[in-house]
C-alpha cells in the first residue's frame, strides 16, 4: 500500500482530535462553566446514555443520534458518603438538570422524524449533555 505513511498519520491526528474533544467537554459541562447556561427554556442535546444513582436511571434510553431537549430547571444533590468515599474525583455536589425529552421511539421506522412522539421532564447529569443551544424557547408553566 503505498500511502501507508498517511494512513497512519490520518489515524494520529484523528485520534488526538478525538481526545482534545472529549477535554473541551469536560471543561464545558463543569458546574462552574455550564450553570449560568441552564436557564429553564435553553434548548440542550442529551447524548445516548443511560446513568443511574442509587438504581433509578437518571435518562431515558434515548435514539442513536440522543434528542434536543428543554432545560426546565437544575438543583444541586449532595453525593452520598458512600459514593464520595468510592471515588475521590466526584465533586461533592452533583447537579442534575430537569429536562423536557421525548421518550424512547416505540414507533414503526417509517414514522420516526416526523413526530418526536411524547414527552417527559426527565431529570440528566451535566456529563451527559452534548450540546447547549443558543437559543432559550419561553413558555408558560401551566402548573
Amino acid at each position: 500500500m503505498p500511502d501507508v505513511d498517511s494512513v497512519e498519520e490520518y489515524f494520529l491526528i484523528r485520534s488526538q482530535l478525538e481526545s482534545l474533544r472529549q477535554i473541551m467537554h469536560k471543561v464545558i459541562v463543569e458546574p462552574l462553566h455550564i450553570l449560568p447556561f441552564m436557564q429553564p427554556g435553553r434548548l440542550i442535546k442529551v447524548r445516548p446514555h443511560l446513568s443511574s444513582i442509587s438504581g433509578r436511571p437518571f435518562t431515558l434510553e434515548l435514539q442513536v443520534n440522543g434528542h434536543w431537549g428543554i432545560v426546565i430547571n437544575f438543583q444541586k444533590k449532595p453525593t452520598t458518603n458512600q459514593a464520595a468515599d468510592g471515588d475521590k474525583s466526584q465533586p461533592s455536589q452533583m447537579y442534575i438538570v430537569d429536562a423536557l425529552l421525548p421518550l424512547a421511539a416505540q414507533q414503526p421506522k417509517e414514522q420516526q422524524g416526523t413526530d418526536p412522539g411524547p414527552m417527559e421532564v426527565t431529570p440528566v447529569m451535566l456529563h451527559v449533555l452534548e450540546e447547549v443551544c443558543s437559543l432559550v424557547v419561553r413558555f408558560t408553566r401551566l402548573c
